[in-house]
């Protein structure tokens, strides 16, 4: 140590002192030459550090100095990343790997590095399982590396998707005594048992809660262990056993119990978010914006329950009405009524009378939690004009008169258009919490978006690495593709040329001249693009003249049948020719245009090119189509006039044609590729949106299912076209809802729904028979259409809104470029002509 070497420097002899500091001298000259050796043994030496270890060692040094132990390691790991770098080119260029080929073979690298990082996390084992089980016990390495296995967990997604088709086929009108059924019954079963069993070797690999990385410490894993759990105590499969009896579950749980506890079973597909993960981005996006969500809410709620106290105020009992308009009061409103249609007959009314009745509109303000609803409804937009002219015809009186008076504003039948400025009420209510508030969602979800962007790098925080890397390539090829220009008819010989008047000459000279006018261009280029955009707009007048076709209504009295010959030739006037005769010119015009093409190109270059392979499947089938109404007309062959409508159908699809025009158009061009590019990322939303509309479904399949849909109630709109009492009439009642499509009348129809009396597992004689045994009235259903209703159409929809929004910034922040994709476009045109044949050389 320095202390005792200088006490031996201060009292021993000089020539002591010189000892003392040539070793120090000596070894500072042996470590000059080590490291110079060291050097010149680096450079025989190639490529020590894989990249996935650069990228390890950068990140570290990235970190300062507390990542380090020692002063010197901070440089010391700078170093030996720049020398393996400056090595890793070195070696790229003796393999003749430069430009694109040098990234392409050092991203195979990045990738083969993050598959050898993903399994060692695989294989990683924390903590003491269950007390019982260490890292390296042979039981617990043998389920690890079972259960983290790729095709394990294919194993278990397709066991979740088989399991989910079995709840969509699981409705009220199933009868559990069929063979079928009980097959049905019998896979779901071994369903639970799948699941029980891959939920017990996670919990063996991972430790059930005091682990490190425990099962429970997952919420995914909570959600499939309560999924489990539910799946076993709600279970009901008499063929061995497992129920209560008296159709109970396992645990003896009663009839409605076991409704309620088969409800959660519709939880089951969301354990398909674990296991992809593109929806799993998106349900992580959702837990982001859920703060903002549930602030605007907030305001929402706030503004509805303004307008909703000032409504009471307004509207309170002012509703009701007298199916029978000539009454004046309520006291006036019973016994029958003259009614040509009967809308409701009583036992005690004769023939072509109804009975009297005083009700309220579902959609009232009688209190402050019917207005909300109602408001909610407004807001919809769907079915609002009802609850205005409600409004409008009631009586604004202010002041209490003398029972039964005609103008004292309780009791008495509304008048039509009596107080019309109670629609100033709803106007405004639209111009405030509908444009202004509700969009104050849209606004929070972008405004979240573009921060989770900015927070993820400037990346879309809904797609996957893999996604993001097509977005990027879609985006490099949409701005920066070469594109083919067929080359000319080839030359023949100069001798041949001199001959003059050989048929390949003459061959070529035709080929030539086709050539000329397929790559016409005012521009002078040479691209064809003018003789392109003359077909375009050949096309384009194609599909109006295809527009003009209308069915002539027929003569009063005259009955033709249909598809019949008379039916045809009532429509065979002059006008249907003229179309016609039209419609053959653009089909003589676009068979011309292939034969010049496939002329001047030859038909290898001409069938090389998706479009044109098109335009040739469309020519054909349209020429093929005329020759075939052709022949038939003609009465050779004795047909259906109906074959001629099909052929007729076949022809229109030359509309098609005008796809082609999408890639001539800039504007257009631009925006389909925003549209292109932003389909992972919708595609992750409309995932997860389909699996909301699945659960939701088999929900209302438990929920009311077993309502009756042939009695009316309210608005008429449950019924046999919108119920849930199989699983596709489900999906499509919510598939309208999220549309907005009269979801509120299925909504109020449901809420006073009967139980179908079919569907009772008791007869009327029975001592526990129960009407309402399906849980019926559902006065709490507004609560499943409105919670659906808000996430789907205010949350899932405003992200794909956000997705949109985001990419056509992108393409606008592009056009600002100083070399935008117009200058690449027509740069792509230039090399074209010095590329023709796009080999980027």
């Amino acid at each position: 140590p320095a202390p005792a070497a200088g006490a031996a420097a201060a009292t021993g002899p000089a020539k002591k002192v010189v000892r003392m500091e040539d070793p120090s001298h000596h070894h500072r000259h042996e470590s000059s030459e080590r490291l110079t050796g060291n050097k010149r043994r680096g450079a025989n030496r190639r490529a020590t550090f894989t990249p996935a270890q650069l990228a390890r060692m950068a990140e570290k040094a990235a970190k300062g100095e507390a990542g380090f132990s020692e002063p010197g390691e901070l440089e010391e790991a700078k170093r030996k990343v720049r020398s393996s770098s400056q090595e890793r080119r070195e070696l790229l260029i003796e393999q003749n790997k430069h430009g694109s080929t040098a990234l392409v073979s050092i991203q195979q690298e990045l990738k083969a590095g993050r598959k050898k990082e993903a399994a060692r996390v695989r294989r990683r084992l924390l903590g003491v399982s269950l007390g019982l089980f260490p890292p390296a016990h042979p039981l617990r390495v043998k389920c690890a590396s079972g259960v983290r296995h790729p095709v394990f967990e294919a194993l278990i997604l397709a066991c979740i998707i088989l399991s989910s088709i079995l709840l969509a086929c699981d409705g009220p009108t199933n009868d559990s005594t069929t063979a079928a059924w009980k097959a049905i019954a019998i896979v779901d079963f071994v369903m639970i048992l799948v699941f029980t069993v891959e939920m017990t070797l996670k919990i063996v690999t991972q430790g059930f809660f005091f682990c490190p990385d425990a099962y429970l410490r997952d919420w995914w894993n909570i959600l499939d262990f309560v999924v489990v759990l539910v799946g076993w105590v709600s279970s009901d499969y008499p063929f061995l056993g497992l129920d209560g009896g008296g159709g109970s579950g396992l645990l003896g749980t009663s009839v409605g119990g076991l409704r309620t506890l088969r409800t959660f079973r519709a939880l089951r597909p969301l354990r398909t978010i674990q296991r992809m993960p593109g929806m799993r981005l998106v349900v992580m996006v959702l837990f982001e914006c859920a703060p903002v969500f549930i602030n605007i809410c907030f305001i929402v709620f706030f503004f509805f329950t303004v307008f909703a106290i000032m409504g009471v105020q307004f509207f309170a009992g002012r509703f009701w009405t007298c199916n029978d308009t000539s009454v004046h009061r309520v006291d006036q409103c019973w016994g029958c009524f003259e009614d040509g249609d009967g809308s409701n007959p009583h036992a005690n009314c004769p023939d072509g009378y109804s009975k009297r009745v005083w009700r309220n509109p579902k959609m009232n303000f009688d209190n402050v939690m019917n207005a909300l609803l109602t408001l909610y409804e407004v807001a919809g937009q769907e079915m609002w004009l009802d609850v205005m002219y409600s409004a409008m015809d009631t009586r604004p009186g202010y002041a209490r008169k003398a029972h039964g008076a005609d103008d004292f504003p309780f009791g008495a039948q509304p008048v039509q258009e009596r107080n019309s400025n109670a629609a100033w009420y709803f106007v405004f209510f639209i111009l405030i919490g509908v444009f202004v508030v509700l969009n104050l969602f849209v606004g929070g979800v972008v405004d979240k978006f573009n921060e989770l962007k900015n927070a993820n790098g400037g990346k879309n925080p809904l797609q996957t690495e893999e996604q993001a890397q097509y977005t990027e390539s879609m985006t490099l090829m949409a701005r920066m593709r070469p594109f083919k220009v067929p080359l000319p008819p080839k030359r023949p010989t100069k001798a041949k040329l001199a001959a003059g008047s050989s048929p390949e000459v003459a061959l070529y000279n035709l080929r030539s001249k086709c050539y000329a006018v397929v790559m016409w261009d005012t521009s002078g280029k040479g691209m064809g693009t003018t003789f392109d955009m003359i077909i375009s707009l050949m096309v384009m007048l194609n599909i109006i003249v295809m527009g003009l076709y209308y069915w002539k209504r027929l003569p009063d009295g005259a009955a033709y049948e249909l598809d019949g010959e008379m039916a045809e030739e009532y429509q065979n006037t002059s006008y249907y020719r003229g179309l016609e005769w039209c419609n053959n010119v653009f089909t003589a015009i676009f068979f011309v245009e292939m034969s010049l093409k496939l002329s001047a190109w030859g038909s290898r270059q001409y069938l090389q090119d998706m479009w044109n392979q098109l335009d040739f499947i469309l020519v054909v089938s349209s020429v093929m189509g005329w020759i075939v109404e052709t022949i038939l007309t003609s009465g050779a062959f004795p047909l259906n006039p109906a074959v001629f409508r099909i052929l007729r159908v076949a022809r229109l699809t030359r509309a098609l044609k005008s796809i082609r025009m999408v890639g001539r158009i800039k504007g257009i061009a631009r925006l389909v590729d925003t549209l292109v590019i932003a389909v992972p990322a919708m595609a992750n939303v409309a995932s997860l949106c389909f699996l909301v509309i699945f659960i939701f479904a088999v929900m209302g399949m438990d929920f009311f299912g077993e309502d009756d849909i042939n009695r009316g109630y309210v608005n008429g709109m449950y019924n046999a076209h919108a119920n849930f009492r199989y699983f596709g009439d489900a999906f499509m009642l919510l598939f309208r809802t999220v549309t907005g499509e009269a979801w509120n009348g299925v909504m109020h129809d449901i809420m006073v729904a009967d139980c179908d009396p079919a569907f009772n597992p008791l007869e009327p004689d029975d001592k526990d028979y129960d009407e309402d045994y399906c849980g019926t009235p559902h006065s709490g259903a507004w609560s499943y259409f409105v919670i659906f209703h808000v996430f789907v159409t205010g949350l899932l929809f405003e992200l794909i809104t956000a997705i949109v929004l985001d990419e056509f910034g992108k393409m606008n922040e592009s056009q600002e470029l100083p070399v935008n994709p117009d200058m690449i476009s027509n740069f792509n045109d230039h090399w074209a002509l010095l590329d023709p044949k796009a080999t980027k050389m």
